[in-house]
């Protein structure tokens, strides 16, 4: 019965031993491709144009006190959307 369990489980034990010696032999493999994935992003990045974003609104004095709701913001508003 003990032969059956250990036939019909999913991973055996000499499965795992061949992966971990796989991983062992070549560990540094990730390291380099996790280094230079590194690098070639530090680089697109500090070679990429720094994009701003600006705005504008124009303040109407209405008996000395300021609007931000006024009707020229409100209709420039309402047609953007």
């Amino acid at each position: 019965m003990s032969n059956k369990k250990k036939k019909d489980s999913l991973v055996s034990i000499d499965d795992v031993k061949v992966i971990w010696r796989i991983i062992a032999r070549n560990w540094y493999i990730p390291l380099v491709f996790g280094g230079l994935s590194y690098l070639v992003g530090y680089f697109y990045t500090y070679k990429l144009t720094n994009i701003y974003k600006v705005s504008t609104q124009i303040m109407l004095n209405s008996n000395e006190q300021y609007y931000s709701q006024s009707l020229i913001s409100e209709a420039f508003c309402s047609r953007k959307g």
